[in-house]
């Protein structure tokens, strides 16, 4: 038995597809968002990460991600 979130489990399973492992979803659960924490203070790193999101956004990398690590989200 292994708990842990989906994204890992998914992952997981596309690397080693062997019959026999299920993932059990339980909708009592909260499900979780993720971002990324920056100090306030330290705006050059967060006009950084900002930029470098953006570009993710705009070549249809961050798409193409979500879709790899996410594929039950919409």
């Amino acid at each position: 038995v292994v708990i842990a979130d989906n994204a890992y489990l998914l992952a997981q399973l596309a690397k080693d597809p062997k019959e026999g492992y299920r993932i059990i979803d339980d909708p009592t659960i909260p499900k979780e968002d993720y971002g990324i924490m920056v100090n306030l203070k330290d705006t050059e790193l967060m006009k950084q990460i900002d930029d470098t999101m953006q570009k993710l956004r705009d070549n249809g990398v961050y798409d193409e991600l979500y879709k790899k690590y996410f594929p039950d989200k919409k």
